[in-house]
């Protein structure tokens, strides 16, 4: 994937709200360059430099409260996303204990024989229990290998298609005064001090628009702690991956670039800040295994568009 085919400047866009400051829209710009990959990633970490500040001052909204609804099993616009590796690996075993049973065993599985029959779902669900400490080995194994077994990033799906989700689109068009356009797949996670959402959207969806930017999400600070916020400053991280599928896999292009209180820049491989940089990493993968093939750093490039009043 050419970088120069990239639609990189100001696709990332902050809004301070005039009439309430501590309210901020983050706009995804470009949206018509964006049409021609199969998926675009979009990553935020939000991390303020005053102590006096946690992650309970600030919400990542709507995607936070998404989260504490499917949590609390209440209805929600997302529903969480069913795992499928453990259950193939569940019944790997279970077959694997049929075939033993037929290689040694002096007579067949009958029709109601009770008990090849516990044993095979004995081991369906041993086996499920096992993929989970499976999962978590060859992830931190692999973590530094160019060649990984990656996490599943998203744990929560959409649900797409309702009349009340058209509604609920056009409501939310009137509420931010502009288009908005939810993640297909999504995922949050708050730490004591920093608050993560991660987006990830199809192309196809970018064809329903018109404008050149969308609205994704609204951070909302707490009105006492705007001044701490200010004079301390704050990391805000982004990381966009641009995807192009094949059938079996896909390859990306993943670019990062941070604003540190007013710098906008990078940190390249040493960990090293590059002002007015982007770090990128070129990817090719297969379901959750992937290859880190080239990475580096891009300089003058301003990939997020500073806050203004609107």
């Amino acid at each position: 994937m050419d970088f120069e085919n990239l639609p990189l400047t100001d696709l990332i866009r902050l809004r301070q709200n005039g009439a309430m400051p501590h309210i901020v829209d983050v706009e995804l710009g470009n949206v018509k360059e964006l049409r021609k990959f199969n998926s675009v990633e979009c990553h935020l970490v939000l991390y303020p430099y005053c102590r006096e500040v946690s992650s309970d001052d600030f919400t990542f909204s709507p995607y936070e409260e998404y989260v504490a609804d499917v949590t609390a099993q209440n209805r929600s616009a997302y529903i969480k996303r069913g795992m499928i590796l453990d259950k193939l690996f569940g019944i790997f075993l279970g077959i694997a204990v049929v075939m033993i049973h037929i290689i040694i065993g002096k007579e067949p599985i009958a029709l109601f024989d009770v008990e090849p029959l516990i044993a095979i779902f004995g081991a369906y669900v041993i086996g499920k229990e096992l993929w989970e400490d499976l999962d978590r080995l060859l992830i931190n194994v692999t973590k530094k290998w160019k060649l990984r077994y990656t996490d599943d990033y998203y744990s929560y799906q959409l649900e797409k298609g309702t009349t009340l989700a058209r509604y609920s689109t056009w409501a939310k068009k009137n509420r931010y005064g502009k288009a908005t356009i939810p993640a297909e797949r999504m995922d949050f996670i708050r730490h004591s001090n920093s608050e993560t959402v991660r987006m990830w959207f199809s192309g196809d969806d970018f064809w329903s628009f018109e404008e050149d930017s969308l609205h994704i999400l609204s951070i909302h600070l707490a009105p006492e702690i705007m001044d701490e916020f200010n004079s301390a400053g704050f990391m805000l991280g982004i990381k966009l991956s641009f995807n192009r599928a094949t059938l079996f896999s896909s390859r990306s292009t993943e670019v990062f670039q941070s604003m540190s209180r007013n710098d906008l820049g990078c940190l390249d491989a040493k960990g090293d800040w590059i002002d007015n940089g982007i770090f990128y990493r070129k990817t090719s993968t297969f379901g959750r295994i992937k290859h880190f093939y080239d990475s580096g750093v891009k300089r003058d490039i301003k990939l997020i568009d500073n806050m203004k009043t609107n």
